[in-house]
């Protein structure tokens, strides 16, 4: 069986190959009486590398390899017995050079293709390779816990609803499309209408697949509302900084795919090559991803950009941090995200929208049982079921 060899083997056996006919032809020129037996064949090994087609990569360091072994043939006969000239020796040589820049352009295909570099593929080809990329690491977070500390401002701006501004925090709980999360805020809402109002309270979520619950205090007592839709503030889900959605369809590979007039290249992010990706949704909103494949394709930035053309624009920059949480996994650890709106007349930029948060104690793809995303009414609580109309009192 041949055996495959290097760029360096492959060299070196050349030059052996070089020597051994300088050798021979000394030899032969000495002793004349000393011949190869007629019909002799000597066959030297040798490989060539090829690179294949971009079809087949890996997600964290895209890069094609093989070897092809070959076979090169040098068959003796009874003609070639005659005493050679020194021009034999010098084509032995040109040889030789000519095996050293094959060498060079037939570089090792690991060393042509780095982590990351697809410099040589389509726009199609890069697509579908962040597609399944992302698609791939996706399906690798199949539950997970943490908890979260999110902190929100903002500021009044004409013609625009003020934010609510405060604090945020609590333990998060997902299996698939269900979750389940207790919430502690001290928050300032704003309204036009009633003015402006804080609420300080606990409240709890849970989401089974097929009923949405919600458990809060008020001020005769608890009270629970089921219904069949999902209500709650998917920022809270560690999945929606960079990952996917609570209901699991809004996921990135999706958001990817509903972009329209995609363009993608490879640029440099803080010394790590990523994808940038460039689209519209609806033909309206700009947005902006930059994918690094080192972090499980998640996004290290994200932006969406609308204007009026004439009066108004509003920016959304989303920065995100990772941790690994395990081999080549890597989930949210925390997130900025600042909505800027630019007078076009004046130039005046307003940060008007500004939230940051933090995860902590992960505890990714670890079993939960069902019985978690369904909440337990204390006595006394009032239950609201807004899919039959049903309401009661827990004894």
């Amino acid at each position: 069986m041949l055996k495959k060899l290097g760029k360096k083997e492959t060299l070196t056996g050349a030059i052996c190959i070089v020597l051994f006919f300088g050798v021979l032809l000394l030899y032969r020129r000495t002793f004349t009486s000393t011949a190869f037996p007629p019909e002799t064949t000597v066959t030297i090994s040798k490989t060539q590398p090829t690179q294949e087609g971009p079809t087949s990569r890996s997600f964290r360091s895209p890069e094609a390899e093989t070897s092809q072994t070959g076979q090169m043939e040098v068959e003796l006969t009874p003609e070639s017995k005659k005493t050679p000239d020194t021009t034999d020796l010098q084509d032995a040589i040109d040889f030789l050079e000519t095996l050293e820049k094959q060498a060079e352009n037939n570089a090792d295909p690991t060393e042509q293709q780095a982590a990351g570099n697809t410099t040589d593929l389509t726009q199609e080809e890069l697509f579908q390779l962040v597609r399944e990329g992302v698609s791939y690491y996706d399906s690798l977070v199949e539950s997970g816990s943490v908890d979260f500390f999110k902190q929100a401002s903002s500021v009044d701006y004409p013609g625009r609803p003020r934010m609510p501004t405060g604090t945020w925090n609590g333990s998060f709980e997902f299996s698939y499309n269900r979750f389940r999360y207790t919430l502690t805020k001290n928050v300032v809402y704003y309204d036009e209408k009633f003015g402006n109002f804080s609420v300080h309270d606990t409240e709890q979520f849970a989401y089974d697949g097929e009923t949405f619950e919600y458990l809060q205090e008020i001020s005769s007592g608890n009270r629970l509302t089921r219904r069949a839709e999902v209500v709650d503030d998917p920022v809270l889900d560690p999945r929606s900084w960079g990952w996917g959605s609570t209901d699991g369809k809004d996921t990135l590979a999706n958001a990817i795919n509903q972009l329209e007039k995609p363009h993608i290249q490879q640029v440099d992010w803080d010394g790590t090559e990523v994808y940038h990706v460039k689209g519209t949704l609806q033909g309206v909103v700009e947005v902006e991803l930059w994918l690094n494949p080192e972090k499980s394709y998640r996004p290290e930035r994200q932006l969406f950009f609308v204007s009026n053309g004439q009066t108004l624009s509003s920016q959304t920059v989303s920065n995100y941090a990772y941790q690994e949480v395990a081999p080549d996994l890597w989930f949210p650890k925390s997130g900025t995200e600042v909505t800027t709106i630019t007078d076009l007349k004046t130039g005046i930029e307003t940060d008007v929208h500004t939230r940051t948060i933090q995860f902590s104690n992960h505890r990714i793809n670890e079993p939960i049982p069902p019985h978690r995303f369904k909440l337990d009414a204390p006595p006394g609580t009032i239950v609201s079921d807004l899919r039959t109309r049903e309401t009661f009192k827990v004894e």
